[in-house]
């Protein structure tokens, strides 16, 4: 049941991010979109992971997705604010995604590599 209710929260919450980026210049209600889409997506994502057999490069990498996860969030902070600026957004969306990108692939071959030598 609970993989289910992540799957959910990940889902969900990857679909509201991409529509509310996509809406992102047009829309005032593209904010809150995007932010409860990223809360969506952060809480499922950290939450999905397994904390036995962790190796240390995927300790790493888990620790790096939640890094993103705070860019990610912290997009949705500027997108109210003009703190640095009218499209500072726009960096922190791409550094959260760049990160979430790296590790998401990351974390994937680690564990086939772990499954691969404990086989």
């Amino acid at each position: 049941m609970e993989k289910f209710r992540n799957s959910v929260l990940y889902t969900g919450g990857t679909i509201l991010v991409i529509a509310a980026a996509s809406l992102i210049t047009g829309s005032s209600f593209s904010r809150y979109l995007y932010c409860i889409g990223a809360v969506l997506f952060c809480s499922a994502q950290l939450t999905m992971h397994k904390s036995e057999n962790l190796t240390l490069t995927l300790k790493r990498l888990y620790v790096q997705q939640g890094l993103g996860c705070l860019f990610l969030l912290g997009t949705g902070a500027l997108l109210f604010t003009d703190i640095l600026g009218k499209n500072a957004w726009i960096v922190t969306l791409t550094i959260g995604a760049i990160i979430q990108l790296y590790s998401i692939v990351r974390i994937e071959h680690e564990i086939k590599k772990n499954t691969l030598e404990e086989d």
